[in-house]
């Protein structure tokens, strides 16, 4: 029996021990669990509302206001103005009535919805009542008695306004307008120069407001005085105005000189700024001009003239003189000093005449003549008749002659983008030479009797020379040399020249077939086929190996 129960309780231990090792090994094979925090929905941001409202609106009268976000109108919107509240409607708006107002005043216009962000505008209210103009003294003493004016914006005077100095909301020293407009106002005392406002009201009208100075008279008074003069001449000015600022202040006291050009102005003691000033004149101030009680302080003024803009067109004529007008400035009677005067890129015209004189052309500009066979540039046999340095330049429609021995008609020299256009020239040593130069145009221009070369390229690239007649040169029509390359030579006619051509460069002759190239008076080939261009070369003389192409058979017109 004790055998049984022995083994009854060690089986029973022994099923126990089993469940518990059962039950911790179940409990150790479940996993721990992880924690997965809530997602919280975004935040929203309420859309903002916008006001459409009008700058300004006359008093008294209707205007829209509208509400709107990003996405469009928004109804239903509770819009606060002055006391009261309204509703827009279904496209956002809503209308609203301006009040009266005494004067200009601006007003708050709030808009409102839930779920929405506040929208805050302003509206400037316009008084519309008719407008009081008032007019008084500039400046006045302590105690004086002065007039004041008020009228209405059609000028009549208006009756019964109250007029008084004005502190804040304050109105002292005043009185009313009688049926004239006007009303008489004591100026009150004051320890130092004041500023006051004064202001005009009545019942029915805009206020009108002026300012008014008031002098210290315990300060004492002095003078300034003196002559004003022209600064080149030394010759007195009359009619100027000289003016005295007070430091600290705003008005001035103002005086004309008389036709000594003198001038005097009382002023209270104080330290002033003088300015002198007029019309043609630069206006001269003089700083730090202490006037003491009863004294005159001396302040003299040299006034210089105003130099006149650059003219942009000048007119020369050898007929004209001191007695025409515009002379020295925009009309000269020597084509050099209307250069002189011309504003760059600007033009100068040059009349019918004769004019004995060389010109340097140092600016942009354009040297236009009014007919070649009536306006001849004579060199006298000085120098180059005419020398360009400038770039950017054109000469055009004049007769250019008798140039210095080895000189030229026309020089450019050391320039580019320089045109010569329509131009005769004789009687020189070159007609036109072209020195460090390109890029320029030689054209339609008409070139004899030249002792030396018609056209005479020297370091110069790129240049056009087109439709010239080149005559009766002493040894050579066109002379291209001393690295002169890339040029281009078509149209022109070379006629009774000693030597029609000289290259030492490569250069282009002509045109192309069938517009050809030039003419020369002693080409000695033939046109078979009768196209007017030569069936052989005219081979240029020099060592750049250069022939024009397609010769002409006759002058180019």
């Amino acid at each position: 029996m004790i055998v049984k129960n022995t083994i009854k309780k060690t089986l029973v231990i022994t099923l126990a021990f089993i469940l518990l090792s059962t039950t911790l090994i179940s409990i150790q094979a479940i996993k721990p669990t992880t924690l997965i925090p809530m997602q919280q929905e975004p935040l929203v941001q309420p859309l903002q509302l916008q006001l459409a409202i009008p700058s300004s609106m006359g008093e008294g009268r209707e205007f829209v206001v509208g509400v709107y976000t990003s996405q469009g109108p928004i109804a239903d919107v509770i819009v606060f103005w002055l006391n009261g509240t309204y509703i827009t409607d279904s496209t956002g708006r809503v209308t609203l009535t301006a009040p009266m107002v005494d004067h200009d005043t601006s007003f708050e216009i709030r808009a409102i919805k839930q779920g929405y962000q506040d929208a805050v505008g302003q509206i400037l209210i316009i008084n519309q009542l008719p407008q009081l103009i008032l007019i008084v003294p500039s400046e006045v003493h302590e105690n004086d008695n002065f007039v004041t004016y008020v009228h209405d914006e059609y000028g009549n005077p208006i009756e019964g306004v109250r007029v008084g100095f004005r502190s804040g909301d304050y109105y002292f020293g005043g009185g009313f307008t009688g049926p004239d407009g006007t009303a008489v106002l004591t100026a009150p005392e004051v320890n130092h120069t004041t500023i006051y406002e004064i202001g005009a009201l009545k019942s029915g009208y805009r206020s009108g407001f002026a300012q008014i100075t008031v002098f210290d008279t315990d300060s004492g008074f002095g003078w300034i005085y003196g002559i004003v003069c022209d600064a080149n001449t030394s010759i007195p000015i009359n009619n100027v105005t000289v003016c005295a600022r007070r430091n600290g202040e705003n008005m001035s006291h103002c005086v004309f000189t008389n036709d000594l050009g003198q001038y005097a102005i009382q002023v209270l003691t104080g330290e002033y700024t003088v300015s002198a000033q007029k019309e043609g004149y630069v206006a001269s101030v003089v700083l730090g001009v202490f006037v003491p009680a009863n004294t005159a302080v001396e302040v003299n003024f040299l006034l210089s003239r105003l130099q006149p803009p650059i003219p942009t067109i000048v007119y020369v004529d050898d007929d004209f003189n001191q007695n025409t007008s515009g002379w020295g400035y925009d009309h000269f009677n020597t084509i050099q000093a209307g250069i002189n005067a011309v504003a760059v890129g600007g033009s100068v015209f040059v009349y019918s005449g004769t004019y004995v004189e060389t010109i340097i052309i140092n600016k942009q500009m354009i040297l236009d003549g009014q007919w070649k066979e009536t306006v001849f540039l004579n060199g006298n046999y000085v120098d180059n008749v005419i020398t360009v340095t400038a770039s950017n330049v054109l000469i055009d429609d004049m007769t250019i002659q008798n140039s210095g021995s080895y000189k030229a008609g026309i020089l450019v020299d050391h320039a580019t983008t320089v045109s010569i256009y329509g131009t005769k020239i004789h009687d020189c040593t070159f007609g036109i030479a072209l020195e460090f130069a390109s890029n320029c145009i030689i054209e339609l221009n008409t070139i004899y009797n030249c002792s030396q070369m018609g056209i005479l390229l020297e370091y110069s690239t790129n240049n056009m020379i087109a439709r010239n007649s080149v005559s009766n040169s002493g040894f050579t029509g066109i002379h291209l040399v001393h690295s002169t390359t890339n040029n281009t030579v078509f149209h022109n006619n070379f006629i009774n020249n000693d030597q029609s051509a000289f290259s030492s460069g490569y250069n282009l002759w002509d045109n192309g077939y069938p517009s050809g190239g030039n003419y020369w008076s002693d080409y000695t080939g033939i046109d078979a086929n009768g196209d007017g261009i030569g069936d052989t070369p005219y081979i240029i003389p020099g060592s750049g190996n250069n022939q024009d192409n397609y010769p002409l058979m006759i002058p180019y017109i």
